[in-house]
């Protein structure tokens, strides 16, 4: 059995066994259990970097945090979409609705370039910010 194959099979039985077992650490198990099984089934930048994707991770959010309030979902909504439009300003871009091969991408920047790593960074500050406004804001500053 190739490696990889190994890998998501074992992903795979991770998430199934967070998601069943996991009720202690609720709603992490349901969130981090779907997660794994969708990486293991899903190549990256293709179903993962669609409209649907950003459908199907609001609903996975939104179901698995009812009780916890609307920060949490709307948090890591906000955050896959800041994934997405970093994204789409490099050259490869995005197919935000497959099957059609229409790509939306805006050629600012390539990974692993200077210009590449300052527009990464901006978008994981941000991402650090909407986690801090989440998590964090109501703790007192010493």
């Amino acid at each position: 059995m190739p490696k990889r194959s190994l890998r998501n099979i074992v992903m795979i039985l991770i998430g199934v066994g967070l998601i069943a077992f996991g009720h202690t650490f609720m709603p992490w198990n349901m969130i981090a259990g779907s997660l794994l099984i969708i990486c293991a089934l899903m190549p990256h930048r293709r179903l993962t970097h669609s409209v649907y994707a950003v459908v199907g991770w609001t609903a996975l959010l939104y179901l698995a945090t009812l009780d916890y309030g609307n920060t949490i979902w709307i948090a890591g909504v906000l955050s896959y979409l800041l994934n997405l439009l970093a994204d789409t300003l490099t050259n490869r871009g995005i197919r935000p609705i497959p099957p059609l091969d229409w790509r939306l991408k805006i050629n600012l920047m390539s990974t692993g370039t200077a210009t590449g790593k300052i527009v990464e960074s901006g978008f994981i500050l941000l991402t650090f910010a909407i986690v801090f406004f989440v998590f964090f804001r109501h703790m007192p500053i010493m």
